[in-house]
């Protein structure tokens, strides 16, 4: 007798993963499956610093159809950037660069320039540009996320969780110019007005070379830094036929110790080491046998899985089924036999889902009913 086990609900994930980060809140996701391999206080309400600039450069992507457009850089968009200490990629009032080379200065060196020429262009004013952005988030189901601005600057109205920032990042990678430009190590600009070019570096591959970090399976990302978001980045990776999608948050640490790039080594280093997918129920297996036992014999009930699950997990995982192994009659009415099954790991629940076997009506009483036999033989 066959029972469904399929994999459809998921519990918090594997806390052991996330715990030894130096990062008050990270979660990481696959993103094929949206399964949680791990979190931690994925749903708090953060300052997303410049993780914003996903947003910022996606609503770009998807305005604007001809890249090598060229916008003016404007005094409006530079105003005020010095004063907040923004991270700029360098452009300057009157220069004319392209949209692509806008979106690798909002990309790499995060710049803030970069975000409020585009930001400006498309929308008339930062006001409007902000109103797109909260539009598409609501799109994307990021309930918990709201943007005043397109730099990541802190302010009381500009907030979001991991949770949230995974779900854009799923979305923005299936987008081949957001995949590439974020994935981006360096990118030079033609001539600006004064005839020089812009080196730009992303500050998520700088940091990773700079402290000599091993990050297997590291894709690439969005960093970000303010005073009250403390180190953040949200990044991909493809470790072992999985692909991961990692926020993690509030990583404490001066701006010039990359607390952020160190757990991001050790999160992936601890990936790669041990989780892929694994099979954790086969299709038509039999998993328990309960025995149903009634005055004049008994009837065997096989627990088969109709659907083969895959998860990703480490060795360390292991199947629960909660199912009496016997079950003794008669009974009054039909009832069936409810239980559990449960795939835990490093005594995290990654899978839960209540079962039921069908149990047939007693034979015993069927058969005093119908009058067949004498309760006294």
């Amino acid at each position: 007798m066959g029972v469904t086990v399929f994999c459809d609900v998921y519990a918090e994930g594997d806390p052991a993963l996330t715990d030894r980060l130096v990062s008050d809140y990270a979660i990481v996701i696959d993103a094929d499956t949206d399964q949680v391999l791990s979190e931690k206080n994925a749903d708090a309400r953060i300052y997303p610093a410049s993780m914003t600039k996903m947003m910022t450069a996606l609503i770009a992507i998807e305005n604007i159809s001809d890249y090598s457009e060229r916008i003016t850089v404007t005094h409006e968009a530079l105003d005020g950037l010095t004063e907040a200490n923004a991270s700029v990629a360098g452009f300057k009032e009157g220069d004319t660069p392209t949209v692509l080379e806008l979106l690798y200065g909002i990309a790499l060196p995060s710049g803030a320039d970069a975000s409020n020429t585009l930001a400006l262009h498309i929308a008339g004013s930062q006001e409007a540009y902000a109103e797109l952005m909260n539009r598409k988030a609501q799109e994307l189901g990021m309930d918990s996320t709201h943007f005043v601005n397109m730099t990541g600057l802190d302010e009381a109205d500009h907030y979001t969780t991991c949770r949230d920032l995974s779900k854009l990042l799923k979305y923005c990678i299936r987008n081949e110019t957001f995949r590439t430009i974020f994935s981006a190590a360096e990118y030079t600009t033609g001539p600006m007005a004064d005839g020089s070019t812009l080196e730009m570096q992303s500050t998520a591959f700088s940091a990773i070379k700079a402290t000599g970090s091993e990050v297997p399976g590291f894709i690439g990302a969005k960093t970000g830094f303010t005073y009250g978001a403390e180190h953040c980045m949200a990044y991909w990776a493809s470790l072992n036929g999985m692909d991961l999608v990692i926020v993690t948050a509030h990583a404490a640490g001066s701006i010039s110790t990359p607390s952020h790039i160190y757990d991001a080594a050790k999160l992936l280093q601890d990936i790669n080491d041990s989780w892929r997918p694994a099979t954790a129920v086969e299709q038509d297996k039999t998993y328990r046998s309960v025995e149903f036992v009634y005055p004049f014999g008994t009837e065997t009930y096989d627990l088969k899985a109709d659907e083969t699950v895959t998860m990703d997990l480490d060795d360390s995982y292991e199947l629960q089924i909660d199912l009496p192994e016997s079950l003794y009659g008669p009974l009054t009415d039909r009832e069936d036999l409810h239980g559990t099954v449960k795939i835990v790991q490093n005594d995290a629940v990654m899978y839960e889902k209540e079962i039921s076997v069908p149990v047939c009506e007693d034979l015993w009483l069927e058969e005093y009913l119908n009058g067949l036999i004498s309760p006294f033989e």
